[in-house]
């Protein structure tokens, strides 16, 4: 293969790289060529061979990404994304009906944690909408939970970088590892997410007959409207109902999930935490709710 298709290969895949700072909505070409520093002409001509493959689409003068790439997404996620989607539903639906928040379904993909299903009502949408389709595992209730079920190669990995995010974990990889084998021990975590760290999020692993982690049920709701103990019983009772049913794909759907950019994370800006026997638990260096 020449240099020149190494080089068109590189160029598209920056430009459509480009589009992830822009949330979703359209992008002039100009502004666009400016921000990822390719020439307009070049731009101009790799949005038309991306509109012809239906991967972007124009949007009165200007270019967004196609509904297509969220398709592809689905099948970088897993071979089987709607069968895992379809599996875990009813679940999702019943954590919905029993706590009346947000539920959410997720797995994980590379270091990230990936939302693949969600459930709420109309009261909910605003708030479902500012949530996060991807971010760093180690930040979120979901991403922890399922980490704490991974390999120790995965968990050596996002443990020597845990500790240079402000406002996770201030003492490094010992404490991280810590902080995952009591998570499993206890079976789910809480994490505080949004912007201003306004929500929280209580998760709990479906799991296969090995004991392998093939997704994490969670609800989301305000900060001060709940506790992460009272949640906690809801998440895990529907968590081991789904696990208890099964899944014939859970394997194929755990080994294929790598990789890919489906949606770039906010700067983590989140704690994290878990049970304990005696109550509350916060993540090292961010001590317990105020």
């Amino acid at each position: 293969m020449s240099e020149n298709v190494f080089q068109c290969t590189e160029k598209t895949l920056v430009l459509l790289e480009g589009f992830t700072s822009h949330a979703g909505t359209p992008v002039g070409v100009v502004e666009l060529s400016r921000e990822v520093g390719l020439a307009k002409s070049t731009t101009h001509r790799i949005l038309k061979v991306l509109e012809r493959f239906e991967l972007v689409e124009p949007w009165n003068g200007k270019y967004a990404l196609s509904s297509r790439l969220a398709v592809l997404g689905d099948f970088a996620c897993a071979r089987k994304p709607a069968s895992l989607r379809t599996h875990l539903q009813p679940w999702l639906q019943d954590l919905h009906t029993a706590t009346n928040l947000i539920a959410r379904a997720s797995v994980l993909y590379g270091s990230d944690v990936v939302c693949i299903a969600t459930s709420h009502d109309h009261r909910s949408l605003d708030m479902a909408l500012g949530l996060d389709d991807r971010a760093r595992s180690d930040t979120t209730a979901a991403g922890r939970v399922l980490l704490a079920y991974s390999s120790t190669r995965l968990q050596d990995r996002i443990a020597r970088t845990v500790h240079k995010t402000p406002g996770i974990v201030a003492t490094g990889s010992v404490d991280f590892h810590y902080e995952l084998a009591r998570i499993r021990s206890h079976g789910w975590a809480w994490s505080r997410e949004g912007i201003q760290r306004e929500l929280l999020s209580v998760g709990s692993a479906v799991v296969d007959e090995d004991g392998r982690a093939v997704a994490a049920l969670t609800v989301t709701t305000r900060w001060e409207s709940h506790t992460p103990e009272g949640l906690a019983p809801a998440v895990v009772s529907v968590a081991a109902a789904a696990s208890k049913a099964g899944y014939a794909d859970q394997r194929e759907a755990i080994q294929s999930v790598s990789g890919g950019s489906p949606r770039r994370a906010r700067a983590p800006g989140r704690t994290t935490g878990h049970l304990t026997p005696h109550g509350r638990s916060s993540a090292p260096g961010t001590g317990p709710r105020t």
